[in-house]
C-alpha cells in the first residue's frame, strides 16, 4: 500500500491533493498504458510472389564448417528452405556478404525471382554484393 492510499484513510485528502504535485519518483515509476497497433494482414496473390528471408545462428559448426543458416519462406504456400552457410555479416567475417548472396542466388536459380522480399534489414542484407 502506498503513502497516498494510507493517508486517505486517516486524513481529508482533497485539500492536499489539490495543492501537491507528483514527486519525481512517483512520476518516473507510474504505470504507462501502451496502445498496441492493429495487425494488418499481408496480401499475397500467388506462390513465390513474396518471400521472407532471415539468418539464424550461430550454431555449432558442422563437418563442412557451416555455423549459420539462411531461411527462406514463401508467404503463399508456407514453403520453407534452410540453407547452411559458413559466414555472415554479424561476426564481421564476411563483409562482402558473399556467402549470403550465393545462397540467395541458389534459391532464385532453383525457383524464380520473387516480386517482394521481406527481411529484418540485418547487416547480412546490406553489404557490397546486395
Amino acid at each position: 500500500m502506498n503513502v497516498i492510499s494510507k493517508s486517505t484513510q486517516c486524513f481529508n485528502w482533497s485539500f492536499f491533493a489539490s495543492r501537491s504535485e507528483p514527486c519525481l519518483a512517483c512520476h518516473k515509476f507510474e504505470k504507462t498504458e501502451f496502445v498496441v497497433p492493429e495487425l494488418k494482414p499481408i496480401k499475397v496473390v500467388s506462390p513465390w510472389h513474396m518471400i521472407g528471408v532471415d539468418l539464424i545462428g550461430p550454431f555449432t559448426k558442422s563437418r563442412n564448417g557451416n555455423s549459420w543458416c539462411l531461411t527462406v519462406t514463401d508467404h503463399f504456400t508456407k514453403w520453407l528452405k534452410a540453407i547452411p552457410i559458413k559466414f555472415c555479416m554479424i561476426p564481421i567475417k564476411d563483409e562482402t556478404g558473399e556467402a549470403t548472396s550465393k545462397a540467395m542466388l541458389d534459391i532464385f536459380n532453383t525457383n524464380a525471382s520473387p516480386e517482394v522480399i521481406l527481411s529484418d534489414r540485418g547487416h547480412e542484407h546490406w553489404n557490397k554484393v546486395w
